[in-house]
């Protein structure tokens, strides 16, 4: 008896962690949508929810949900990759803590073919320049919030960052 009390208790906690894993895919993920765009940069990912794009990445998916959202997004990047307007507007969500906001709404202030130190933006911040680059490491609007435009103090470029992929092609291409 004891052993069938247990048994009944295990398939009410295996159907309860169903439900859950049921509810996350149905409701949460269903309304995630991405796309994957060409570009002379190489492959280009950005993801959507709620009409905001809150990631974009390198590399191509290998499954699209496609939105008006991403579409235009879509036809924003062509046009800035191909130099036909200066900035990529677009509805996007910045998740982050308070500093971190602070730091990449700096960011977003460099213009285009223009750097700034991470030392330059820590001074101004009162934190350490390795504090701004771990910062920068942890964005996730890559282009949005231009973190390939911070360097180090030296003029060479930091470590820090997952735009050190492309800084070099996109410092060629006036980025």
């Amino acid at each position: 008896n004891i052993y069938f009390c247990q048994y009944r208790t295990f398939v009410i906690h295996c159907n309860l962690i169903y439900l859950i894993f049921y509810f996350f895919d149905t409701f949460i993920l269903k309304m995630i949508r991405q796309i994957s765009i060409n570009t002379r940069m190489g492959w280009i990912s950005a993801f959507e929810n709620e009409g905001k794009i809150f990631r974009i990445k390198f590399g191509k998916l290998k499954k699209q949900k496609k939105s008006k959202t991403l579409q235009n997004f879509k036809r924003n990047i062509l046009r800035f990759f191909n130099k036909k307007t200066p900035n990529i507007k677009i509805p996007h969500k910045i998740n982050g803590n308070q500093i971190q906001k602070k730091i990449w709404s700096e960011l977003k202030k460099i213009k285009i073919g223009q750097t700034k130190s991470y030392g330059r933006i820590a001074k101004k911040y009162k934190l350490s320049p390795r504090h701004v680059g771990k910062i920068c490491s942890q964005n996730k609007l890559v282009l949005l919030v231009p973190c390939h435009r911070v360097i180090r103090t030296d003029g060479n470029l930091g470590g820090f960052t997952s735009c050190l992929l492309y800084t070099s092609d996109a410092a060629d291409e006036g980025l």
